[in-house]
């Protein structure tokens, strides 16, 4: 299945197929249905989290650490939408020790985004700022500047 198309599927709440998908694709459908979990996580994060279950079941499926960090970093996000922050939260740090397990730094700097945006409503500021200055040399000495908060 083309990619488009099983993005579509996932938004439209079709159970996509997962039998004609490559390990080849697997990196470029994530991020693919990352950007959408973006695109929707504001304005209907029921989708949001829906694309983010399915980039968590292509981790897992594929045995792909990394694909499986970024759904569960994308689902903590679309939580944060619902206001189920313990669980946002949780979800944020278990993608944040995805990332350090196979050594991004980078990706574990995104996800103390999410955290940051919570800190104050998990009565978790200390920690929060702590974690987002960290967040902010990581994208300094990785040149991610567009991620700095």
């Amino acid at each position: 299945m083309e990619i488009e198309a099983f993005v579509q599927h996932v938004i439209d709440n079709e159970r996509p197929s997962f039998s004609d998908l490559s390990s080849e694709s697997i990196p470029q459908l994530a991020n693919r249905l990352k950007e959408e979990a973006d695109r929707y996580f504001r304005g209907t994060p029921a989708i949001s989290l829906r694309l983010a279950d399915t980039i968590i079941e292509l981790g897992k499926l594929f045995n792909d650490i990394s694909i499986t960090a970024l759904g569960t970093m994308a689902r903590g996000d679309a939580l944060r939408m619902f206001h189920r922050n313990d669980e946002a939260w949780q979800s944020l740090d278990l993608a944040g020790a995805l990332y350090k397990e196979v050594g991004d730094p980078v990706g574990w700097a995104r996800t103390r985004i999410g955290r940051l945006a919570i800190c104050v409503e998990m009565n978790n500021v200390e920690l929060g700022l702590q974690d987002a200055e960290t967040a902010r040399d990581i994208f300094r000495t990785y040149n991610e500047l567009e991620k700095l908060v």
